[in-house]
Parts: C-alpha cells; structure tokens; sequence
C-alpha cells in the first residue's frame, strides 16, 4: 500500500506542477492575439502616415499652386520717357498725362509707369507700360500692400510681379488731335482714362535684353 501511495503522490505532484505550464501556455497565446491587434494597429497607423504623406504632397502641390515666377521687368533698370503717372481719385500730374499722350501719338518705342494707390489702406499696384511703337505695348504689374499700423519697414517689400501681357494702347476721343493742335486740355493719356489697354493677352516672358533691343 505505501508503495501504491507513493505512486499516487508523485502522479499528483506532477498534475499540479503541470497545470500552471498549461495555463501559461493559454495565456501566451493570449498575447499573440494581442499582438496581431498591436500589428493591426501598426498596419493602420502606418496607413494614415501613408495618408499624411499624401498630404504632403498636396501641400507641394499648394506651393506649386503659387504660380510660376517670372522675369522682373521691373528689375531691368528700364528708363521711364515720362513722369510716373499715378491715381487715387484721378489721373495726375498733368504733364505725366500730356507727356504719355504724346509719346503714343508719336508711334515712337518707349516706356511709361503707372501707380495705382487706391487707399485707406497701404495698398500700390504698379504698371511698368513697354511701348511697342505699333499700338500694343508689353505690360507687367507688381502689387505691394498692407494695414496701417502693422506695415513693416519701409521700403515695403513688392510681392512677385505677374506675368507678361501683350495689350493694344487705346487712344481717348481727340487725344490725337489734341496733341497735333498742342492742345494739353485734350491731349492726355493714362491707362485708367482718358484712353485704356485693352485685349491684354498673357505671352512668354520677355528679358532685360529683349525690352533694351526694343527701346
């Protein structure tokens, strides 16, 4: 009987010292389970960083989005024939006006600037005008604005200037004749009245040596 007793005892030692392995096995498995989820979390987060990439690329395409740079005109040193013109409520000075007037009457190459300050605010566009000699003329404008009171210091920086545009200089009513008679009162020009540009159409970019060759 002590020898069936001691059989026994051991079969139970065994049993019991069996059953933690076994239980720790199932939690194991446990644990892959919860990795394949952690694998599906990493799968996903990699995912939305695909999807952030991707954002990034939009925001490339939002740089892109700003437009093409181009040449600056206004940085070719060019030597205006008139005074600048300007308007805020109207076109002035009066021999700027009378001065463009008579340059376009003439059929002669040449170049005129044209500023715009509309207000309350800091607020410039600028007209660098390249007379064709052939009633069109080669234009590019550049804008500059800001509050007062937040405005940097001076000078305040030019935002890029636009594209090249090739548009038709159109004569006011009597500007011609105005000018043969010397007639100031009648002979004036300015983009914003009397006369215009009109039909502006977008072309190549024109360079330095290109507007010099012209003028």
């Amino acid at each position: 009987m002590n020898s069936n007793q001691n059989t026994l005892s051991f079969v139970a030692l065994a049993l019991a010292l069996a059953l933690p392995f076994a239980a720790c096995s199932g939690e194991g498995g446990g644990n892959g389970d919860a990795t394949g989820s952690g694998g599906a979390s990493s799968s996903a987060t990699s995912s939305a960083g695909g999807f952030g990439g991707s954002g990034g690329s939009g925001g490339a395409g939002g740089a892109g989005g700003g437009g093409q740079v181009h040449t600056d005109l206004f940085a070719c040193g060019v030597t205006t024939d008139c005074p600048q013109m300007s308007i805020h409520l109207s076109p002035e000075p009066e021999q700027a006006l009378v001065c463009a007037a008579k340059l376009i009457v003439s059929s002669a190459p040449g170049a005129l600037s044209a500023l715009e300050v509309p207000g309350p605010n800091f607020t410039q566009t600028e007209r660098l005008i390249v007379l064709q000699g052939d009633g069109k003329a080669l234009v590019q404008s550049r804008h500059r604005a800001c509050e007062i009171g937040s405005c940097p210091p001076e000078p305040i920086p030019w935002e890029p200037s636009s594209a090249h545009q090739i548009c038709d200089v159109v004569l006011g009513d009597d500007v011609a004749a105005g000018c043969a008679a010397m007639d100031d009162m009648t002979c004036r020009w300015s983009p914003w009245g009397p006369g215009k540009l009109e039909n502006c159409v977008e072309v190549e970019d024109w360079g330095c040596d290109d507007v010099a060759a012209l003028l």
